[in-house]
């Protein structure tokens, strides 16, 4: 495939939009018991984690076990709210390296 500018082959360029620290927070709150803001932020293995935790914890809460799963979970919550700007940080330099 060629240009019109000679022989030279059409280059293909992606773009990546960096994530925003709002829209992690925004997640966070509406939508932090499943883990999307962790998916969001590229940790799916910590987004599976939370989104286990949240589905047993609010499956079981009814026998009083539930709570065993979910204080974890939101200890983690509080953790992210003050961890999230950092992360936010180290995936968009992974953007900007292309990994």
């Amino acid at each position: 495939m060629s240009n019109n500018y000679g022989n030279q082959p059409a280059r293909q360029i992606v773009v990546q939009s960096a994530k925003e620290s709002w829209l992690a927070y925004l997640l966070w709150f509406l939508l932090g018991n499943l883990g999307v803001h962790k998916f969001y932020l590229k940790q799916n293995g910590m987004g599976f984690i939370y989104l286990g935790l949240s589905a047993l914890g609010w499956l079981t809460v009814w026998f009083f076990v539930g709570f065993v799963f979910l204080i974890p979970l939101w200890i983690m919550m509080v953790i992210d709210l003050f961890t999230m700007p950092g992360r936010v940080r180290a995936v968009n330099q992974s953007l900007m390296r292309g990994y």
